[in-house]
């Protein structure tokens, strides 16, 4: 199956911008331009200016998306999306061209005239046929969620702190299960993109608490493409018709950026490309940041240690999925595991800034995950033990001197509320 890497290799170093181009005659972003890219000349000079603009990749769509749009036949469909798919490859744009639909036989259709990728906009569920063509079709595929509840009408008040809590992690969970049905039905996971659906079954309060969380809710291990541009979300704080949520939809990618989103989905490609460009160069300075605390420099005046002492290395909050614990729902579903690690060093190590004496914490990170991800047990600290003694094997040869291992259950099954429940192994004992 072709990876997400093979036909975007800035994937993950960047965030990749993809171009939108409506192949329809009611998409509700296009304002005056409505239809006018249902003419494939039109339509390729349109893909040229946005790969021009910066765009890593261009998203094709025949059938509008947006609230209340009427569903169109499969012929329809194609009629419009394969002439304008031709004379985007035609133009030999030099980037890939994405296919959005929720149609099996429409992917494979657009699979079979050139489309790299497939936008799954049902995510898997409006056509009981699509998990298993795209599997059959091995390209990337974009999955997002569409769950939700409508939305909260003008004048109610907002989610409250609760109903916050449980929406994202409805979504987490959500989103997870619709990673797995990929997995399941044959998709692997290099070829998947994951959507969280920002309008899709949501309202203006759901897609604010989904943007604010999207840390919070994306699986972890698998990139996020994030399609907010022009979206209700912006259009209804800023008052303002799709055409004009420019700075609304910029805020937005920015947001999308910073918290890790690998694609923003956009119409303004020239001016995202520019914001996110900024965002991606904030991230970068914040995680030297972090490096520089972790190690203990505060700057370059920082003053050398007098002697050799001791160091211990800590990864904390890790966040994995899993299927822990003693009720059959808990094995049902994935569920969030926060995991901290101390490793305690032997005195002197490492020495004179040598890698060789070094531990590798990615090293550390992915025990855990391999751990979490696998064998469900039915206690909290069977986990913990569990990735202590994987963690001792794994490094038997390094000079470890203690080990703390701490597995927190962030949704317990708790009646009333509660700050933690944590599990701890130690060794030495």
């Amino acid at each position: 199956m072709t990876t997400l890497r093979e036909i975007l290799p800035g994937l993950g170093e960047r965030t990749l911008v993809m171009g939108v181009l409506n192949a329809t005659p009611d998409s509700f972003a296009d304002g005056p331009e409505r239809g006018r890219w249902l003419d494939p000349g039109r339509a390729a000079e349109r893909a040229r200016a946005m790969v021009a603009e910066g765009a890593d990749l261009i998203d094709l769509g025949a059938e509008s998306t947006r609230p209340g749009a009427t569903p169109v036949p499969e012929e329809e469909e194609l009629g419009r999306l394969l002439p304008v798919l031709r004379a985007l490859l035609d133009a030999r744009l030099g980037v890939p061209v994405s296919v959005d639909t929720y149609k099996a036989r429409v992917a494979e259709a657009a699979v079979a005239a050139g489309a790299a990728l497939v936008n799954d906009v049902g995510g898997l569920s409006r056509d009981p046929a699509m998990a298993a063509t795209l599997a059959r079709l091995r390209v990337p595929v974009v999955l997002v969620h569409g769950g939700g509840r409508g939305g909260r009408p003008p004048g109610v008040p907002p989610l409250s702190a609760a109903e916050a809590d449980g929406y994202v992690r409805r979504l987490r969970r959500e989103l997870g299960e619709l990673l797995e049905r990929a997995l399941a039905a044959g998709i692997e996971r290099g070829a998947i993109l994951l959507d969280p659906g920002v309008g899709f079954g949501k309202g203006v309060e759901e897609d604010l608490v989904l943007l604010a969380r999207l840390q919070e809710v994306m699986p972890p291990g698998v990139p996020f493409l994030v399609g907010a541009s022009r979206k209700g979300v912006a259009g209804r704080l800023l008052g303002q018709p799709p055409e004009e949520r420019l700075e609304g939809s910029l805020a937005l990618a920015v947001l999308a950026a910073r918290a890790g989103a690998a694609v923003v989905r956009v119409h303004d490609v020239a001016a995202t490309l520019k914001a996110v460009r900024v965002a991606d160069a904030v991230r970068a300075a914040a995680g030297r940041g972090a490096e520089g605390r972790e190690s203990g420099v505060e700057g370059a005046g920082a003053a050398a240690p007098r002697a050799a002492g001791a160091v211990a290395l800590e990864l904390r909050g890790l966040l994995f999925y899993g299927r822990h614990g003693a009720r059959a729902y808990e094995r049902e579903g994935l569920h969030p595991f926060r995991v901290d690690v101390l490793l305690e060093l032997e005195p002197g190590r490492p020495a004179d800034d040598r890698l060789a004496d070094s531990l590798d914490y990615g090293a550390v990170a992915r025990l855990v995950r391999s751990v979490v991800e696998g064998e469900p047990v039915n206690l909290i600290e069977s986990l913990a033990a569990r990735i202590g003694r994987t963690i001792l094997e794994r490094f038997s040869a390094f000079p470890v001197r203690g080990l703390e291992v701490r597995v927190h259950k962030p949704e317990a099954p708790l009646h009333h509320p509660f700050e933690d429940v944590a599990a701890r192994w130690r060794w030495p004992v």
